[in-house]
């Protein structure tokens, strides 16, 4: 059965209203989502080849969480770090406390057991290692902001790492992986657990963690200039003569001294011998002949 299309109001409906809210940090996509073939390029160019399908499966997985998470819910996509070159895909602050998500476009059949990150190689009829892990990846992102948010000031007690999957052809089998594994089929059932847990924040401490996390850092504002102090090439200095005595004698630039020109001498006697020698030598050995 089919609903009606409402009438157009001024008032918002219950499922905009309600839709979980998204702050894009990327350079790359524009205000309504899309990724130009320009910023496609540069993007590219700046994080590699996977990066554009990653872009993809970031909006794939936020319009499937939004099916199910409300307005207090924050999805934040691309942070950077400042200080760093990390920037992160996917942050989700909600009541439940903080999550970083990684939205992985890859395909094919993957094992996660302990720290390990396998592939099955069709050809070996086996699972064997690959990079990168994207395991160790994922918490190494969540530690970073776990310890982040601890330096401004929000302990929290986790932050919880969840690889989600955006190729529904993608299968993984997890035994006790290091993080929570979602796959394709499954990212709403993930939102609707997520709601099943108890709250840890309220609203306004949602709303001071993404306000920590993305305004921008502060510039340390320049020193005060030092006060101009004249130039010793600009104002040369030169001794006044003692008193009673004449003021030496300005030298030339390139006029020597006399122990100079007495090293200079001893050098070229030696250089002299030096080619007398050579030449008795040659001599020497010519009449020997």
């Amino acid at each position: 059965m089919e609903c009606a299309v409402p009438q157009a109001s001024a008032r918002t409906s219950p499922r905009e209203r309600d839709f979980v809210k998204t702050i894009e940090r990327s350079e790359f996509r524009a205000e309504d989502g899309t990724i130009s073939i320009d910023r496609r390029l540069r993007g590219t160019l700046k994080f590699g080849l996977r990066w554009y399908a990653e872009m993809q499966a970031q909006a794939f997985v936020t319009e499937r969480l939004g099916k199910s998470l409300g307005a207090d819910y924050v999805l934040i996509r691309n942070l950077a770090i400042p200080g760093t070159f990390h920037v992160l895909p996917l942050i989700l602050i909600g009541p439940q406390g903080v999550r970083v998500l990684y939205a992985s476009p890859a395909r094919g059949v993957f094992r996660a057991k302990g720290d390990e990150w396998m592939v099955f190689d069709g050809g070996a009829r086996h699972f064997r290692r690959t990079r990168p892990n994207i395991q160790t990846d994922v918490v190494a992102n969540a530690k970073l902001i776990q310890d982040l948010l601890q330096e401004r000031g929000y302990p929290l007690p986790e932050v919880e790492a969840v690889l989600i999957f955006a190729n529904p052809r993608t299968h993984v089998d997890t035994a006790r992986p290091r993080v929570r594994v979602v796959q394709a089929d499954a990212i709403e059932n993930f939102a609707s657990n997520l709601l099943q847990f108890p709250p840890i924040m309220n609203q306004s401490d949602v709303d001071l963690l993404v306000e920590s996390l993305t305004a921008a850092p502060a510039v340390p504002e320049p020193p005060p200039a030092p006060e101009a102090i004249p130039s010793v090439r600009s104002a040369p200095i030169r001794p006044a003569p003692t008193l009673g005595m004449p003021a030496p004698p300005r030298r030339g630039r390139f006029r020597l001294s006399r122990t100079q020109w007495i090293l200079l001498g001893g050098l070229l006697l030696i250089q002299g011998l030096i080619v007398a020698v050579f030449a008795f030598l040659i001599l020497s050995n010519a009449f020997s002949i």
